[in-house]
């Protein structure tokens, strides 16, 4: 007997959300879609044609196919699925992710499963599931450069930093793809290009640049990962599931929605926030506040350029920005109250760590 059944499961979680659920552990704390997970072009088309079924929500993406049970373990049709199940991971609204402190700055992440399984909650029951990255939560180690298969001229020359013309020659360029030599000095030559990165797509390889005349480095690679020329809008990553970390002996079917459960699991972050207010009035009985918290150490001297305002400066250490909370910025004088609005990663400098803001009330 045929039963449609789910062979994977993958899920997203983020500690950022809220700060209720600062560990992540909770997948649907939060309603709203966040991030999605899409099946590649080629996986997408394979299920197709095996009438398998995608399931997508807000937390998570599943695939479903038809597993035939008779009394034993299920014949499968995962054959006809590629060896590596890959999936792009995009998010709607780009400006959502930032709290998560990941620096893409043009890479991507690129995961695979790691063990151990760790336990999650989701629609209040306990699901282990295969963290998608070199730790349990992503970090900035999980993020590389990327080449898409149909790369243009533009596109090496932006990816190398470096000319790629010599003297009278308008392209004078090889290209090292996973160990294969390519020459580029010609247009015509991308051809070749394409076909051997198509090879190599959503997997992890050396890509290095040298000239051609001269056999010069130029630009290397050691790990850059190739992505379908047709990627996603807002695409933040890459996720491999091998078929070799996926179950399928299981001779019961109503098993199968407890096995074979990944997660890809984003992180938050702490930053010094710098706070420098201009305001008319700030006497002894004044706090400055941050989130209804006193700024300990907060300092008032009157203003060296704006005559009868006062600048009052303090610092916090250890913030950690959530997307679901009101960040709010307040002068409180006993009963009197003036609250300001802040976006702390509007004015975040990452090789500092510190978000400076200044407020002129």
């Amino acid at each position: 007997m045929k039963k449609l059944t789910p062979i994977l499961t993958l899920f997203h979680t983020a500690n950022f959300l809220e700060e209720g659920n600062n560990a992540g552990n909770v997948i649907d704390y939060t309603s709203g879609r966040h991030f999605v997970l899409e099946p590649v072009a080629d996986l997408a088309e394979r299920m197709s044609q095996l009438g398998g079924y995608i399931d997508q929500t807000d937390h998570y993406t599943r695939l479903l196919v038809s597993y035939e049970f008779n009394g034993g373990a299920p014949l499968t049709p995962l054959a006809k699925l590629p060896a590596v199940l890959s999936f792009y991971l995009t998010a709607p609204h780009m400006e959502k992710i930032r709290p998560s402190g990941l620096p893409f700055n043009n890479r991507l992440l690129v995961v695979k499963p790691l063990l151990p399984a760790v336990n999650y909650v989701f629609r209040k029951k306990t699901v282990a599931c295969l963290p998608c990255g070199a730790a349990a939560e992503l970090a900035a180690g999980d993020l590389l450069p990327y080449i898409p298969t149909n790369v243009t001229v533009a596109g090496i020359r932006s990816l190398m930093q470096q000319p790629l013309e010599k003297g009278t020659k308008t392209l004078d360029v090889k290209v090292t793809i996973a160990g294969n030599a390519y020459p580029l000095v010609k247009d015509e030559d991308l051809k070749a290009i394409h076909n051997a990165l198509y090879e190599q797509r959503f997997k992890t390889i050396a890509l290095s640049f040298n000239r051609q005349s001269d056999n010069s480095a130029l630009a290397s690679f050691p790990k850059i990962v190739v992505t379908d020329g047709a990627m996603p809008v807002n695409t933040l990553g890459v996720v491999n599931i091998p078929q070799g970390n996926l179950a399928v002996t299981e001779t019961e079917a109503g098993k199968y929605s407890e096995i074979n459960n990944f997660i890809v699991h984003f992180p938050s972050f702490q930053t010094t926030i710098n706070l420098t207010l201009n305001v008319p009035t700030y006497d002894a009985g004044s706090k400055l506040m941050l989130d209804g918290v006193e700024i300990v150490g907060a300092v008032a001297v009157p203003h060296p350029q704006m005559p009868n305002y006062k600048r009052v400066t303090g610092t916090v250490n250890n913030y950690r920005v959530y997307l679901y909370k009101s960040k709010l910025v307040s002068i409180e004088n006993g009963s009197k109250k003036k609250y300001t609005p802040i976006d702390p990663m509007n004015n975040y400098n990452a090789a500092t760590n510190t978000s400076t803001i200044t407020i002129n009330k």
